[in-house]
């Protein structure tokens, strides 16, 4: 099983949630910490937070400038976990269709076959 090999979306799942994960740790252990040392170590997590935002952005498809809302966590961690993910389930990234093709599609939703 370990052997398997992965998609480019399981990993940058993977990526993402170590990342931001340990960005979020480094943040909150800094209250413990003396302050000029607390400072570095927050400048840390806010890099990790912002590396794992972009493997975020990534995994769903989008380019990493949307990265940019890790730092307005939490409530950009709420905007990058609902943008549409621009990939299917195989990991591949959808084509956009053609009108043609999405009036195919719609007829097909509408009568149960193709017009």
């Amino acid at each position: 099983m370990m052997n398997e090999p992965r998609s480019r979306k399981d990993s940058y799942r993977q990526a993402r949630n170590c990342l931001v994960w340990s960005g979020l740790i480094c943040m909150g252990v800094t209250r413990a910490l003396p302050l000029a040392f607390s400072i570095i170590i927050s400048i840390l997590g806010v890099g990790l937070v912002l590396s794992g935002c972009w493997y975020w952005a990534k995994y769903k498809g989008k380019s990493g400038w949307w990265a940019m809302w890790g730092l307005l966590a939490p409530i950009g961690f709420i905007a990058l976990s609902n943008i549409k993910d621009e990939y299917t389930d195989s990991g591949e990234a959808e084509t956009e269709k053609t009108p043609q093709e999405q009036e195919t599609d719609r007829l097909t939703r509408i009568y149960g076959r193709e017009e």
